[in-house]
């Protein structure tokens, strides 16, 4: 009897081990989560990582397949990137096949390089699967800039984007993003690149600019670099629905390739879904039309543009598109469509009178 007690014991001891979550307050203990890449993590505090500096890998490199929870905590860091690794991705995380969620990151990323295929955000370089496993990143709220730089000698470029740079099987969902993008090959907003069938984006936001650049040699062939809001090149199957996007776009090369919602699609593999998106803002410097959203017929109707509809019908179409999701919510203010329920404050101020006796 005793013996099967002690054997239930060391069960449920290993079981909680198993499961606990390990506590993250300073920078080392951050630093620390390379040495267990498959552990469950919640972040106690605020973290400010400070100046990396030059560095030839993320802050943590190696793939992260367990869970990190922010705790709505953020983490701050500045760093200058110099991509040396052909297939490199640079962020926080390198490369996620996990969960990371309730995150807020703010910092500010230079990367360069001559590499080819690489991969930069200020959150999360590589978002793929893992086992069957999607990664995801989800309730994340990421601020700052990146001025990526990187051009391979084959002309390669980047994917560069401030949440993710490639998601790859992986869903980015309930995030927001605000700040500026400037990179060679494929920019966005929320991502660069959405490389596969199995990569979604749900219910995110993306207000700021990116911008698109060509070296002398034009980038990807005669086609030049991409720029998107949410993404600067959706493959076939990729899913973009119920985002919202008020940005400034920019492409110096590819001007046809450029939207607000995603950018151009593969022609050679299909099309993109992009359903159930508001956008606002320019590209190039003229005002969007609906042609800039979508850029391709194959894509999905059911898209908004600055000047189509009253905000209010469209945002009462986009909430009706959410179909209950309470995650994803356009509200009206100021006769402006924003994005996440906005608590509405008294029309009339009520005076206060203090009695001074």
């Amino acid at each position: 009897m005793a013996k099967r007690l002690f054997l239930a014991v060391l069960v449920l001891l290993f079981g909680f081990n198993a499961f606990s979550q390990i506590e993250i307050w300073s920078e080392t203990d951050f630093r620390n989560i390379k040495n267990n890449v498959n552990g469950n993590y919640v972040q106690k505090a605020p973290i400010d990582l400070g100046s990396i500096g030059d560095t030839s890998d993320a802050i943590i490199g190696t793939e992260f397949k367990g869970t990190y929870d922010g705790g709505g905590f953020n983490i701050t860091y500045s760093a200058s990137f110099d991509g040396t690794t052909n297939d490199g991705a640079y962020g926080l995380f390198s490369t996620v096949s996990g969960t990371i969620k309730n995150l807020n990151v703010n910092a500010n990323v230079t990367f360069t390089g001559t590499e080819n295929n690489m991969q930069v955000a200020l959150l999360c370089g590589r978002l793929k699967n893992n086992e069957n496993k999607r990664g995801i990143v989800e309730f994340c709220n990421v601020s700052g800039n990146i001025n990526s730089n990187v051009q391979a000698s084959n002309l390669g470029g980047s994917d560069a984007g401030l949440i993710v740079g490639e998601c790859k099987d992986g869903i980015i969902r309930y995030c927001s993003a605000s700040g500026n993008v400037v990179g060679i090959g494929y920019v966005g907003g929320i991502v660069g690149h959405m490389s596969s069938s199995n990569a979604e984006v749900l219910g995110c936001s993306f207000v700021g600019s990116v911008t698109a650049n060509n070296p002398n040699e034009a980038i990807f062939g005669t086609s030049g670099s991409f720029a998107g809001g949410i993404c600067g090149m959706a493959k076939d199957g990729a899913k973009i629905n119920l985002c919202y996007v008020n940005a400034d776009i920019t492409s110096s090369k590819r001007t046809e390739g450029v939207a607000c919602s995603a950018v151009w699609y593969d022609t050679d593999n299909g099309t993109a879904t992009v359903t159930n998106n508001y956008c606002a803002g320019t590209v190039n410097g003229e005002d969007l039309d609906s042609d800039d959203i979508t850029n391709s017929a194959g894509y999905v109707s059911g898209n908004y543009y600055g000047g189509q509809k009253s905000a209010q019908d469209i945002a009462d179409s986009l909430n009706n598109a959410a179909a209950g999701d309470t995650n994803i919510y356009f509200d009206v203010v100021n006769g402006e469509i924003v994005f996440g329920k906005v608590e509405k404050v008294c029309e009339t101020p009520i005076n206060l009178v203090v009695d001074k006796n």
